[in-house]
Formats: C-alpha cells, sequence, structure tokens
C-alpha cells in the first residue's frame, strides 16, 4: 500500500488528514456491515484483508479520537512526551485486557518519555477570534513494547487532544517505508469547520 495525496474527511467533512493510504477502509462507510456502532468522537480505518500467515493478528488500523481536555491533561502540553505517554496509557488500558497492561503502560511511558517530539499543524490554526491560536502536536514513531504508534494534536481554545493512533500488523512505520509515519498524518490535519466543536469558545 501507498501513503495518499487526497484528503480524507473525518467528522462529516469538518477535519480533514493526509497521509492515510487510499486503500484503508473507513468504516463509517461499512457500518451497516460492521454490525458494530463506531462513538461519536472517533473516526477509524482499517487496512484491507491479511495473508494466510497473518489470520491470527489483528489489521493494522488507524483511530482518530476527539477527547475533551480535563484536569488530568490540561498542562500536559507543556512536554510532548507526558502528553503522548497518557494518551498512549489511556488507549492501553481501555484498548486491552491483557494482563500485564499495568507493566505495558509503565514501559510505553517510559518509552515515550525519552523520544516524543513536537509537530507543526498549521492547518488547525484557530482564528476566529481575530487572532491566531495555534494546535500543540506531539509525536512518538512508536512504542515497540505496545504495538502502538501515536500522535496527538491539542485544540487549546476548543480543550479537545485529537489523538491519532495506528496498531495491529504493520503499526511500525519505521519498519515498512511505504507506510506514512503519523506524524504526517497529524502535521497535515485541517480543521475547516469548528463548529464541530459547538459554540466558539
Amino acid at each position: 500500500m501507498s501513503p495518499s495525496t487526497s484528503r480524507r474527511p473525518l467528522y462529516g467533512g469538518a477535519m480533514t488528514v493526509l497521509h492515510i493510504p487510499p486503500d484503508f477502509l473507513d468504516t463509517d462507510e461499512v457500518i451497516d456491515i460492521v454490525k458494530r456502532p463506531i462513538p461519536d468522537n472517533q473516526e477509524m480505518f482499517v487496512a484491507p484483508g491479511l495473508g494466510s500467515q497473518q489470520l491470527h493478528q489483528a489489521p493494522t488500523t488507524i483511530f482518530i479520537d476527539l477527547l475533551e481536555v480535563n484536569e488530568d491533561t490540561k498542562t500536559l502540553h507543556e512536554d510532548p512526551a507526558k502528553l503522548v505517554a497518557f494518551h498512549a496509557g489511556q488507549l492501553l488500558f481501555d484498548g486491552t485486557r491483557r494482563e500485564n497492561v499495568a507493566s505495558e503502560f509503565e514501559a510505553a511511558a517510559a518509552e515515550a518519555s525519552t523520544s516524543a517530539t513536537n509537530v507543526d499543524v498549521p492547518g488547525a490554526v484557530d482564528k476566529r477570534s481575530g487572532s491566531e491560536v495555534k494546535a500543540i502536536g506531539a509525536y512518538h514513531s512508536y512504542l515497540d513494547v505496545a504495538d502502538l504508534e501515536i500522535a496527538v494534536v491539542r485544540l487549546p481554545t476548543v480543550n479537545t487532544d485529537v489523538v491519532i493512533s495506528r496498531s495491529g500488523v504493520g503499526a511500525n512505520a519505521d519498519a515498512d517505508a511505504t507506510i506514512s509515519s503519523l506524524r504526517d498524518v497529524a502535521a497535515s490535519l485541517t480543521v475547516d469547520d469548528w463548529n464541530l466543536f459547538g459554540e466558539e469558545a
């Protein structure tokens, strides 16, 4: 598969991103087939079918979640490592029942704390008040211990973290040059309709 140069709409077109492979399936398009509701605050893209040798493994899946900034997370943007480590931990606890999830969380947090980096997100600048308020981006290439790649874009004026994650077969973009890094996906995020988040703050 190859990275896409066309924009993929999110949340009814209120947001868009680049670099999601064109053969990844937008689950919104097949919700009647899947018979499983997708939360209103989540978009999900799933890789096409796996080969016979990978049938026991989950397919590569990209999630884009909108999460409200709360008391636990409001100051984390000051350190990109803490921002991605927190959300990586939440994904691990929410998405798995494995007995070793606690140790995985600790290892993932330690791994993120050493190598998370900032991301510039020019398409998510809020200009509604007459002054520009920039988004705050953070990225970690690949948490090997958790088979997880993660990027976070904080939108300060609407108290929202956009959490972009990839897991499953092929989640490690470093091991496959044909897969765009989620850093590129995060950097390409554009907010076209701020009304998605309600009234102007």
